[in-house]
């Protein structure tokens, strides 16, 4: 919920009130074989509102930060601008790939929209 987001971004980012996405990154052992990134914290009521702000089917913008997150924890970090320039170009493509590959997703998106339509504006 909001509240918890909130606590959650002060605790870890130093900045108040909440945010849509936090991604944790896995504190695992180098000689521990694994394949966890780490973890994602999605504030859903911030979602919805952003994505009603923004015109945004909910689920595109899920997706959006969904894959956010992820990149996150794949060490994207967007201060340098080689790395800027990278996510903003992976962010859609990863966006549209999971839109066009995962029925589920694509049901709670309005049929009226094309694939590639349906997660462009994210």
């Amino acid at each position: 919920d909001t509240d918890e987001m909130t606590q959650l971004n002060q605790r870890f980012r130093d900045r108040p009130g909440p945010t849509n996405v936090l991604s944790f990154p896995a504190d695992i052992p180098a000689d521990v074989a694994c394949e966890l990134l780490g973890d994602i914290v999605i504030c859903s009521p911030l979602v919805l509102k952003e994505a009603r702000e923004q015109g945004k089917s909910p689920a595109c913008h899920w997706a959006h930060l969904t894959v956010h997150g992820v990149l996150h924890l794949l060490t994207m970090i967007m201060k340098q601008p080689m790395q800027l320039r990278i996510w903003n170009t992976l962010k859609p493509r990863f966006c549209s790939n999971l839109a066009a590959l995962t029925p589920i997703f694509l049901s709670m998106i309005p049929s009226e929209l094309t694939c590639r339509e349906r997660c462009t504006n994210l």
